[in-house]
């Protein structure tokens, strides 16, 4: 099938694949359980959202950053999608059971995961997703396991990377299948089974893409799968690349470490740099922040900076993760979602900074728990010229 022939086949398909929800399912894998649903309280895994009476046809899951377990789809027309991405958001594959990801319901759409196996030495096994329906797989990541996809009837797979498989794509019986724009890289058998055709693979990338590494796939700059897409336009108006990330220039921003307790939401908080880590851009206008998000509502905080890593203790609140010298931004006060935000870095406040400098930065909160738990992760981050 030509690639013209293919794209025309899936805007046929489109309309009938979940476009718009009539209500969003949150899960967190911090979250206490049982659950309802809302952002406030949410399913601690995407297997109770599945099975809760509340997720019917039109219903779009919202998967926040975590580790989950498989899970089985038989209810129609939904929307699974990881709201942080792959990187962020893993289904575990190395236990040692067969079955990943089951669809077993038509026009079901999965999005953003990272179908993690075992380790390179341990046995892979298992499948990534099967379906014996009908779905989409888009930017999805595939590692370490002995099949990525399987299935009895239709799927269509966009901008998404099978790693270190045995297999990439097994099939049973029929040609309904198309990959558009997605990387194969050190994967034993691209496609095998009883095909009654072939599946589309004319716009894939097969063999080392460039990236910052097999487990991080964020393209380098030299990268061949830049631009190289067949599908709409990436993000900044330039051609679409192969994978599941389109090419970042700041990437990679920041590195998580230093992962403390569950604070009184039940959760770990987290922080995330928004921004440019570029001195240049900063010069320019733009801005580098800290959030800090699944915090106690209302409750005070201060980012803490550092110019390293280090650890040690502060007061009740958890492991200190930055090295002195030490400085603040702040205070600032969590919002009603669990979100407090400040600007780190701007065109006013970068004054003495060099490319390749080292900061580390995290959120310290009042808490209203004894001990242990006032303390987000930390992100380390070098700046860029």
């Amino acid at each position: 099938m030509t690639a013209s022939l293919y794209c025309l086949r899936l805007l046929l398909l489109a309309p009938l694949f979940p476009a718009a929800s009539a209500q969003s399912l949150f899960v967190d894998d911090d979250a206490p359980g049982p659950g309802t649903g809302t952002l406030e309280d949410p399913f601690p895994g995407i297997v109770e959202a599945l099975a809760d009476s509340s997720c019917m046809p039109g219903t779009t899951v919202v998967v926040l950053p975590g580790e989950y377990s498989p899970f089985t789809v038989t209810t129609n027309h939904l929307v699974i999608e990881a709201q942080g991405g792959p990187m962020e958001t893993i289904i575990d594959r190395s236990a040692p059971d067969p079955f990943g990801v089951i669809v077993q319901a038509s026009d079901v759409s999965i999005e953003g995961f990272w179908f993690r196996g075992a380790p390179d030495g341990v046995l892979r096994q298992g499948l990534g997703v099967h379906v014996g329906g009908r779905a989409i797989v888009r930017r999805c990541i595939f590692t370490d396991i002995e099949t990525a996809f399987s299935n009895g009837w239709d799927l269509y797979v966009f901008r998404s990377a099978v790693v270190r498989c045995h297999v990439g794509y097994r099939a049973a019986g029929q040609d309904l299948s198309g990959f558009q724009d997605s990387i194969f890289w050190d994967v034993g058998v691209v496609a095998q089974g009883s095909l009654t055709g072939q599946p589309d693979l004319s716009t894939c990338f097969f063999g080392d893409p460039i990236t910052f590494g097999p487990d991080d796939l964020h393209l380098r700059r030299i990268s061949p799968c830049i631009d190289a897409g067949s599908g709409p336009s990436d993000p900044d108006g330039s051609p679409a690349d192969i994978g599941p990330y389109a090419y970042d220039l700041n990437h990679p921003l920041g590195t998580s470490y230093c992962f403390n307790e569950a604070n009184s939401t039940g959760a770990r908080g987290r922080i995330q740099l928004v921004g440019t880590s570029s001195l240049s851009s900063l010069a320019a206008g733009g801005q580098l922040k800290l959030r800090a998000s699944r915090c106690p509502v209302g409750q005070l905080g201060v980012f803490v900076i550092g110019e390293a890593r280090g650890e040690s203790s502060l007061m009740s609140g958890g492991t200190l993760s930055v090295g002195p010298p030490i400085g603040r931004r702040g205070p600032v006060v969590i919002d009603g979602v669990g979100v407090g935000e400040v600007v780190w870095l701007n065109a006013a406040n970068q004054s003495g900074l060099g490319a390749g400098d080292l900061r580390s930065a995290q959120l310290w909160h009042r808490d209203s728990t004894p001990s242990g738990t006032g303390l987000s992760h930390a992100v380390h981050l070098m700046l860029r010229p």
